[in-house]
């Protein structure tokens, strides 16, 4: 069992094209944070884990090889805006309810067998692509559920969406993710802090 093992998983704002043929941590906000952990002289050892296209049912399929099974010592979750992505893209809704059982569900696992800390990273949705706007009827009930568990686990949450919505009264929302959806360079430094802040705190 790793000492201080960090693990990231969620879909592609975490998966950032990382090598799957190496632990790789992508170009994205994980591999921003790691090596602000490295500048401080941080011993943890950071998996990013992170799959393009998964909703929280394709992290709960995979859970065991790609989380539980490196024993995290602190784990974060970052899902959600694909389960509004495929409702409306592909008309493959995920209900409020479902999402959050299959979210109590890896948390249960991974509390039975390394009790990580929790770090839970709110989903969001910029507003620079106005015709997604709409998806937020699908998304603000996740975002919700996220939030709730959080509370409910003693966990850090970290509330991007009013974090990126500070952010874009300074820079404006398509220059933190021109799709609404995935961080331009400048959104994932401010995804990358939002993280570290929650670390720092744990």
């Amino acid at each position: 069992m790793m000492a201080w093992s960090v693990v990231m998983v969620g879909d592609s704002i975490t998966d950032s094209d990382r090598p799957r043929h190496t632990d790789g941590l992508g170009d994205g906000w994980v591999s921003l944070a790691a090596a602000e952990l490295r500048r401080r002289g941080d011993d943890a050892v950071v998996f990013n884990r992170g799959v393009s296209g998964d909703r929280v049912q394709d992290l709960r399929a995979r859970w065991r090889a790609d989380v539980i099974d490196l024993h995290p010592a602190v784990l974060t979750v970052l899902v959600g805006v694909n389960e509004a992505w495929r409702r409306y893209e592909d008309g493959d809704p995920v209900t409020a309810e479902a999402f959050e059982a299959d979210y109590r569900a890896i948390l249960a696992e991974a509390a039975a067998d390394s009790a990580p800390r929790l770090i839970l990273m709110e989903p969001f949705l910029t507003a620079a692509d106005g015709s997604r706007a709409h998806w937020r009827e699908d998304l603000d009930p996740k975002r919700a559920v996220v939030a709730r568990i959080a509370a409910d686990l003693d966990a850090m949450f970290v509330p991007l969406q009013s974090i990126l919505d500070e952010a874009a009264k300074v820079h404006g929302a398509a220059a933190l993710a021109p799709d609404s959806v995935h961080p331009s360079a400048l959104g994932t430094q401010v995804l990358a802090r939002a993280w570290l802040t929650a670390y720092d705190r744990l």
